[in-house]
């Protein structure tokens, strides 16, 4: 496994994750990532709704990185009657 620069993720093989409490899930991620707005747009620590809406729609515009929303930023955007932004 590689670890990433966040210490409770690492990558095994192929596309799939695994936290570092041995849970794995599916990831979106590409190989198209911006390391330079990750590395200078950390979401920050105990975000709020709102921060964390402002952070995923400014990641789709500026990293190839995912190829999907969150689940619950989804939801918010249509609660509040937002288009969803396509991959840029």
């Amino acid at each position: 496994m590689l670890a990433l620069e966040h210490p409770a993720v690492f990558v095994a093989e192929g596309a799939s994750m695994v936290h570092a409490e041995g849970r794995r899930f599916s990831s979106p991620m590409t190989s198209k990532i911006n390391r330079v707005w990750h590395k200078a747009n950390r979401m920050p620590q105990r975000a709020t709704l709102d921060q964390r809406v402002r952070w995923h729609l400014a990641h789709r515009e500026a990293c190839q990185c995912r190829t999907d929303l969150p689940a619950g930023i989804l939801a918010e955007l249509k609660r509040r009657g937002v288009k969803v932004p396509s991959v840029a």
